[in-house]
C-alpha cells in the first residue's frame, strides 16, 4: 500500500473512531436522562446505534476531506474532542448534574476507548485490536439500527377462557381520544368543527359534559378509566410508570373472567403492554408503525443534538404514536375474527400535538377558525384551530368503527359504546402554551364523555346532557352496573347509573394530580368540589380557583380563606385514604429534566 493510501485509510479509521466516541457520549447523555426510554431494550439499541452511525459517518467524511491535514497535524484530533464535548454540553447544558449515571458512565467508557485509538495511533497494542474489528463493529452498529427500525413489535396474546360468555351478552366498546378538551366538542357547545358520528352516538345515549380527568397526561388517566382507581392507588403516576397494583380489578380482567373476548388497540407509546395496560386482554396490539424511515428519523431526532435542531417535529408523529387509521383497521380486523361477545378498547392519538391535520381537514378547520372559541394566547391560536381538524378526522374514524360494529350487531342494539378523552390541552391558560402535563386547570381537566347503553333509557332531551361533575374513575363501576355485574370492592369510582337515569346524586370531592416525575417540586395535587378547585404543589405552594369566574386560572386563595382551609383539609383526607403507590423521582431526575421535556427528550406526551 502506498503512503498516500495508507494516510487516507488511517484518516478514515481515525475519523470513524472519533465519530463513534462522540456518538457514544451523546447516547450516554440521552439514555441517562430518559429513564422511560432506557427501560425498552430495543429502544436502547436504537438510541445507541443512531448517534454512533451518524457521527461515525461524519467522522469518516472528516477523515476523507481533511485526512492529509490531520495526518500532518495530529494535535488537531486532540482539539476535536474538546470541541465535540463543548457542542454536546451546549446541547445538553442542563442535563448532566444529578442524573442517573449508568448510561453516561458506559458512554464515557466507550468514548474513551475509541479516543485512545485516535489520539495514540502508534501504540503497539493497536495492531492486535484494530485489524478487522472496526469493520465488524461498524456492521454491528448498522445492523442494530436496521433491526430496530424494521422490526415489528409483537402482539400480546393470551388464551380465551374455556367458557364463553352467553351469546346475548352485550358487547362493550371503549373509545378514548387523546388530548381533547370537553369545550371543543360540539356535544359540549364547541363550534368551528363538525362531528356527526359523535353527535349521532350522543343522541342514543347520555353526554357527560363535566368529567374531571384524574391527570393531565395519558398513562395515569387511562389506567384510572380501566381500574376505577385514582393514580396513587394504582401506581401509574407518570408516563413511563408501570402498574403496581396488579391485584386490582380492571374492566378487561372483569369481562375476560366472564367469557368475553377482550381486545385492546392503542396508539401511544405510554400505553404499551410493558407498563401493565395489557392486563386482562386476550389480544393487546400496541405495535408501532412499520414504516422504517419514520422510525429511523425518530431515533435520529431523539438521540442526537443535531437531529433535535434540524428535524421538524411534525415528522415525528409515527414515532411517538400510531396513526388512527392503522389502529382502527387492526381493531376492526380483530373484531371480524371474534365470535364471542367482545370488550374492545380503541385508543386514538391523532388529536395530540403537533397539530398537522391532513387535507381536507386542515383547510376546513382554517376556513372556520372564526366560528370557534379563540385561544387565551394568540401564540396558541393556530394550534387550537388545527386541532379541530384533527378531531374531525377522529370523528370519521369513529364512523368507521361504528360501521364495523354494525356488522357484528346490526343497529348496535346489544352494544354499549363509551367514548371519553383522557385530558385536554392548554392554549394559553395560566401561561401554558399548547401543552398539558404541568396543568390542573380546567383546560386539561374538564373533558366530555358519551355513554350509549345497549338498552334504551327513557330520558327527555334535557336529561341526555348532564353537567354534574364526575371523574374518570366512575366509568368502570358505571359500566359494571349497566352490564348487571357486581361492583368491584375497594375502588374509588362510583356508579353513575342513577345519574344517567335522571336521578340526583350527591356531589363529592374529586381528586386529581399532575405528577409527571420531571416536574419534581412543581408536581401538583388537587381536589375539585362544586365551583371550587384547590391545588397544592409538592413544595407547598397553594392555589384556589373559582371555576365559575370569568378567569378560572386566577388564584383566589387570599379572597376565600374559609374555603381554602376546608378544601385543604379535604385534600389531606383524600390523600390519607390512598396507598400512595408509584415511583418518586430519584437522583436521576432533577429540575434539569424539565429542559428535556421542553426539548422533547422528556416524558410528557
Amino acid at each position: 500500500m502506498t503512503d498516500k493510501k495508507a494516510v487516507r485509510k488511517s484518516a478514515r479509521t481515525q475519523g470513524l473512531l472519533f465519530g463513534w466516541s462522540i456518538g457514544a457520549l451523546e447516547a450516554g447523555f440521552v439514555l441517562s436522562a430518559r429513564p422511560t426510554l432506557a427501560r425498552d431494550p430495543a429502544i436502547i439499541l436504537g438510541m445507541v446505534s443512531a448517534p454512533m452511525l451518524v457521527y461515525g459517518l461524519l467522522g469518516v467524511l472528516l477523515g476523507l476531506v481533511a485526512g492529509k491535514l490531520l495526518s500532518r497535524y495530529p494535535l488537531l484530533w486532540w482539539l476535536g474532542y474538546p470541541l465535540g464535548l463543548a457542542v454536546l454540553l451546549r446541547g445538553h447544558h442542563d442535563i448532566p448534574v444529578g442524573m442517573n449515571p449508568l448510561y453516561l458512565v458506559l458512554g464515557c467508557a466507550v468514548a474513551l476507548s475509541c479516543a485512545a485509538f485516535v489520539l495514540f495511533p502508534k501504540l503497539p497494542a493497536h495492531r492486535f485490536v484494530l485489524p478487522g474489528k472496526i469493520l465488524v463493529a461498524a456492521m454491528v452498529i448498522a445492523a442494530s439500527l436496521l433491526w430496530t427500525v424494521f422490526r415489528e413489535n409483537g402482539i400480546v396474546r393470551t388464551p380465551l377462557s374455556s367458557e364463553a360468555a352467553p351469546p346475548d351478552s352485550p358487547n362493550v366498546v371503549l373509545v378514548t381520544w387523546d388530548t381533547v378538551r370537553g369545550d371543543t366538542l360540539p356535544i359540549s357547545g364547541g363550534q368551528g368543527l363538525d362531528t356527526p358520528n359523535l353527535d349521532a352516538l350522543a343522541e342514543e345515549g347520555v353526554v357527560l359534559t363535566n368529567v374531571q380527568a384524574v391527570a393531565p397526561i395519558t398513562a395515569p388517566s387511562h389506567m384510572s378509566v380501566l381500574t376505577g382507581l385514582f393514580p396513587p392507588n394504582h401506581g401509574v403516576r407518570s408516563n413511563g410508570d408501570s402498574l403496581i397494583a396488579f391485584s386490582a380489578p380492571n374492566l378487561a380482567v372483569t369481562l375476560s373472567e366472564r367469557g368475553y373476548a377482550c381486545g385492546g388497540f392503542v396508539s401511544a407509546y405510554n400505553l404499551r403492554s410493558r407498563f401493565g395496560f395489557h392486563r386482562g386482554f386476550h389480544h393487546y396490539d400496541d405495535r408501532r408503525p412499520t414504516r422504517p424511515h419514520e422510525a429511523a428519523i425518530g431515533f435520529l431526532y431523539y438521540a442526537t443534538f443535531w437531529g433535535h435542531r434540524f428535524i421538524p417535529k411534525t415528522w415525528l408523529f409515527s414515532n411517538i404514536s400510531r396513526k388512527g387509521p392503522d389502529t382502527t383497521a387492526r381493531a376492526l380486523e380483530w373484531l371480524q375474527d371474534t365470535d364471542r361477545p367482545i370488550f374492545l378498547w380503541l385508543h386514538l392519538y391523532d388529536a395530540h400535538g403537533p397539530f398537522a391535520p391532513d387535507e381536507p381537514y386542515r383547510s376546513r378547520a382554517l376556513a372556520r377558525a372564526h366560528e370557534g372559541a379563540s385561544a387565551v394566547s394568540p401564540a396558541s391560536q393556530q394550534d387550537m384551530v388545527l386541532q379541530r381538524g384533527e378531531i374531525e378526522f377522529l370523528d370519521d374514524l369513529l364512523g368507521e368503527l361504528l360501521e364495523g360494529l354494525e356488522q357484528k350487531d346490526p343497529g348496535l342494539t346489544n352494544t354499549i359504546v363509551t367514548l371519553v378523552s383522557d385530558h385536554g390541552e392548554c392554549f394559553g391558560e395560566g401561561g401554558i402554551e399548547t401543552s398539558h402535563y404541568q396543568s390542573l386547570f380546567q383546560a386539561t381537566q374538564k373533558v366530555a364523555a358519551v355513554i350509549k347503553p345497549h338498552q334504551e333509557w327513557d330520558l327527555s332531551a334535557s336529561q341526555r346532557k348532564i353537567d354534574h361533575s364526575v371523574s374518570h374513575v366512575d366509568l368502570f363501576p358505571t359500566l359494571c352496573t349497566i352490564l348487571g355485574l357486581d361492583l368491584p370492592a375497594d375502588i374509588d369510582g362510583r356508579d353513575l347509573v342513577p345519574l344517567l337515569e335522571g336521578e340526583k346524586i350527591e356531589p363529592r370531592p374529586l381528586f386529581m394530580e399532575a405528577y409527571q416525575h420531571s416536574l419534581l417540586d412543581d408536581r401538583l395535587q388537587g381536589v375539585m368540589e362544586g365551583r371550587w378547585q384547590y391545588v397544592r404543589s409538592k413544595d407547598g405552594r397553594e392555589f384556589l380557583y373559582d371555576l365559575e369566574s370569568e378567569d378560572n386560572t386566577l388564584n383566589r386563595l387570599a379572597d376565600y380563606p374559609d374555603i381554602h382551609r376546608r378544601l385543604s383539609r379535604t385534600l389531606d383526607q383524600l390523600l390519607n385514604q390512598m396507598r400512595n403507590l408509584g415511583q418518586d423521582p430519584g437522583a436521576s431526575e432533577t429540575k434539569t429534566q424539565v429542559a428535556l421535556d421542553q426539548l422533547g427528550y422528556g416524558e410528557t406526551e
